[in-house]
């Protein structure tokens, strides 16, 4: 019935898209409403666009604080990468199982490489070279990187 509070807007659904909580049968038989009165209908249809208003005021503010508070949490554990043009590094390895050549994604290597650093292309991506040719095998996001530390002769992950 889309009446669950919800955790960012502090708002449930229905009040978002009507401008007022559901009534369910419950409230009905407790409340006892009675007789429908056309009058008090037309009041609160007048009032609702203002109300509306309101209710949109507070769900933006509601929003934009756990937004604040989201990237507070974030930014506390975040370390900012330290890779640079020309670094060598590994490259996560997204290969998947295939029966017909008998891999097992659980048995390939996690990481492969290592690759060269080419150009940034923004603040968390880089082009990923091949160390011999210098040929670009595409661009990848930091997270996908670890720096390669040893001599290029050794390639074990």
């Amino acid at each position: 019935m889309r009446t669950a509070i919800h955790a960012t807007t502090k708002a449930s659904p229905a009040l978002v898209m009507f401008g007022r909580e559901l009534s369910v049968a419950v409230d009905h038989e407790l409340l006892n409403k009675g007789e429908y009165d056309e009058v008090k209908h037309l009041e609160m249809l007048k009032k609702l666009p203002d109300k509306m208003k309101t209710i949109v005021k507070w769900i933006t503010k509601n929003i934009k604080e756990t937004q604040e508070g989201n990237k507070e949490r974030y930014d506390k554990s975040h370390q900012p990468h330290s890779f640079k043009t020309g670094d060598l590094v590994w490259m996560k390895n997204h290969e998947l199982s295939k029966k017909s050549a008998h891999k097992a994604q659980k048995l390939l290597k996690r990481w492969i490489g290592p690759y060269e650093l080419g150009t940034q292309t923004n603040e968390v991506t880089f082009e990923l070279l091949t160390v011999a040719e210098k040929r670009s095998i595409g661009i990848r996001h930091v997270c996908e990187l670890k720096p390669f530390i040893g001599e290029l002769g050794e390639e074990t992950s």
